[in-house]
Formats: C-alpha cells, sequence, structure tokens
C-alpha cells in the first residue's frame, strides 16, 4: 500500500480541518513528511482503515460524541 501513507495523512488533515479548529490543523500541515514516514512504517492498515471509515461515518452522521470517542482511541493504538 504504497499510497496509503499519503491517504493517511491527507485523511487526517482533513478531520482536523473539519473540526475547525486550528490548533490540530497548524500541528499536522508543517510535520507532513515526517508523518508520511510514520504511516509507511510497519503498520496494520487494514485496522487503521477500519478506524477512519468508523470516525468518517461518525462524522458524516453528526455524532460528535462517538467521533471524539473514537478519535481518542485512535490517536493510543
Amino acid at each position: 500500500m504504497p499510497a496509503s501513507k499519503d491517504l493517511n495523512h491527507d485523511f487526517h488533515l482533513e478531520i482536523a480541518r473539519l473540526a475547525q479548529n486550528p490548533v490540530p490543523t497548524s500541528m499536522l500541515e508543517p510535520i507532513g513528511v515526517r508523518l508520511r514516514w510514520h504511516f509507511a512504517q510497519d503498520r496494520d492498515h487494514l485496522k487503521d482503515l477500519a478506524g477512519h471509515e468508523a470516525l468518517f461515518d461518525a462524522v458524516a452522521n453528526h455524532n460528535g460524541e462517538l467521533a471524539g470517542e473514537l478519535a481518542a482511541r485512535h490517536i493510543h493504538e
């Protein structure tokens, strides 16, 4: 999944933008290259994808509480 690191970074950046919170966005943009490297390491990309899909669904369904819980869980995995 060579392009997955780019999609992963783009997903995180878009979620930060959708949150309309400038802090995560301002943190993610300058470290994009390092994040892409991190996401390219030996990771369970299918697990990441499943987490992203669940988070996307929560955001799309305007379920902020669930989205927050899923985002927190994702950060700590």
